[in-house]
């Protein structure tokens, strides 16, 4: 026979005691914190993978905020390109997008830019869903904690155009 361990990431609303026991009401609320994780046996699936740094997932939404403490290593980086120089340097149309692209109005729009900053924090809070840090024993802990996230921002301040969702889903296919 095999044996195995199997451990929960030691983050704060996952499993804080390593005892079996998952945090509860940290929002008030009187179910377990990271429930969805537990409805979707996403533990379980952890002791088989945590995804791999290969697989990109774009998160098309208010951007992602590339400082925050449990994304910052997962970002996508558009290593063909070479920051601030204010060269499309591995020209795909996208003057220094390092880390993904601001749809928000149309390309052509004086608010589109290679700054896909997170201003409502929604982006941030689905990119943490699909790939927040494990095992720093802070916050949340990913579905998907190995795989990189590309920050494609087409909401802004709560508004955003269907063309610049179309544009996001290109420039996540061709990238």
């Amino acid at each position: 026979y095999i044996v195995k361990t199997q451990t929960l990431p030691n983050d704060t609303y996952i499993d804080p005691n390593q005892d079996g026991t998952w945090s509860t009401g940290a929002w008030g609320q009187p179910y377990e914190d990271m429930w969805g994780l537990k409805k979707t046996h996403t533990d379980q699936a952890w002791n088989i993978t945590r995804g791999s740094p290969e697989v990109v997932v774009a998160v098309i939404d208010t951007g992602i905020d590339k400082y925050h403490e449990d994304l910052k290593e997962q970002l996508w980086q558009n290593t063909d390109e070479i920051p601030n120089n204010n060269v499309d340097d591995d020209s795909n149309g996208y003057v220094d997008d390092t880390w993904g692209w601001n749809f928000v109005g149309t390309i052509t729009s004086p608010n589109a830019n290679n700054n896909p900053q997170d201003d409502i924090y929604h982006g941030t809070h689905v990119a943490g869903t699909i790939a927040a840090s494990v095992d720093n024993v802070k916050g949340i802990a990913g579905v998907a904690p190995n795989v990189k996230v590309m920050s494609l921002k087409i909401i802004e301040s709560y508004d955003g155009l269907i063309s610049a969702g179309v544009g996001a889903v290109h420039y996540a296919s061709d990238n």
